[in-house]
């Protein structure tokens, strides 16, 4: 069986192990043991329930349920709740340095944008540069560990904010995930590379009874592809809280999206209402709680959204 389209149903994984693996297909059977295309579960339904009895007793990896191109039909809705989700990499075993600065082994290589220490997220360490009061010099080429400055812009830097040419931008920007930076409580560091995690304590935070977790997937829940699309999906009275990212992208932006060569690759039938979107968009500042784009018949409508940075619901290219 082709896998043409892929639900994702549970994220925040424990570990780098090899994914686990659900397959679904009309025509098999739901006493199958679903871990393959020869055993496929016929349902969504019941690889719903497969995810959620491993969230429950031993997740440790990120779940992946495959569905083949063919239709679905559900006798009633399929609900995602905390039971789906997962819980992060625990970090334990904290060392302490100097000027409250804490740091745990995680194995080599992690990727993450996001730690969360006692249910809330942590920032990145990081420095806002604004270029009225730091110099900059412009980039006239990059390579392979090679970057190529205009000449003589250093030189410049000495002269003064009125004797260069332009010596200031036009916009500021933030230099983030650097230990050097790492000088407020609350903030935290990942040296994926040396497998190193470094977390500032809050004034009145204690780290031998914190709970902390850094997330490692980028997505919670994912339906269609660029072969299949999406249709007939609500998301309805849910709550949305330090999510990072964007918390809702309908559509897409990659070609097949908007120059679609099959007219079932477009979403439609769509419905996101009834949401709360709290605190959302806390790394990233130009993150959307809401995206939609290239979806059509659908519906966004009696949304709460507040304390976000930047656009609440962005509507764009349909």
């Amino acid at each position: 069986m082709k896998s043409n389209s892929i639900l994702v149903c549970a994220a925040l994984c424990n570990s780098l192990a090899i994914d686990l693996q659900f397959y679904v297909a009309p025509n098999s059977s739901d006493n199958n043991l679903g871990t393959s295309s020869s055993t496929a579960f016929q349902t969504l339904s019941r690889a719903h329930k497969a995810v959620r009895s491993q969230i429950a007793t031993s997740m440790t990896e990120t779940i992946t349920v495959h569905t083949g191109s063919r239709m679905y039909t559900l006798s009633e809705p399929i609900s995602f709740t905390v039971d789906d989700s997962g819980k992060g990499r625990r970090i334990s075993g904290w060392t302490a340095g100097s000027n409250g600065v804490y740091s745990a082994t995680v194995p080599v290589g992690i990727k993450s944008r996001n730690l969360y220490v006692n249910g809330q997220s942590s920032n990145y360490a990081l420095r806002f540069i604004n270029s009225f009061a730091d110099r900059y010099a412009p980039v006239k080429s990059g390579g392979t560990r090679e970057l190529f400055l205009k000449q003589h812009m250093w030189f410049n830097q000495l002269w003064g904010y009125d004797t260069a040419d332009k010596p200031n931008a036009d916009f500021s920007i933030w230099v983030q995930n650097l230990l050097a930076l790492l000088t407020e409580g609350g903030q935290f560091y990942l040296d994926s590379g040396a497998g190193k995690v470094y977390y500032r304590l809050l004034a009145g935070e204690n780290m031998n009874t914190i709970q902390a977790y850094l997330g490692v997937s980028e997505t919670l829940v994912f339906g269609g592809s660029t072969k299949l699309r999406a249709t007939n999906v609500s998301i309805k009275d849910e709550y949305f809280f330090q999510v990072i990212g964007n918390s809702i992208t309908a559509g897409g932006f990659r070609a097949d999206a908007h120059h679609y060569s099959d007219t079932r690759m477009l979403n439609s039938q769509l419905e996101i209402s009834g949401n709360i979107f709290y605190n959302v968009s806390l790394l990233f500042r130009s993150i959307v709680s809401i995206v939609a784009t290239y979806i059509e018949n659908s519906a966004i409508a009696l949304n709460d959204i507040y304390h976000t940075p930047y656009s609440a619901i962005c509507i764009s290219y349909s």
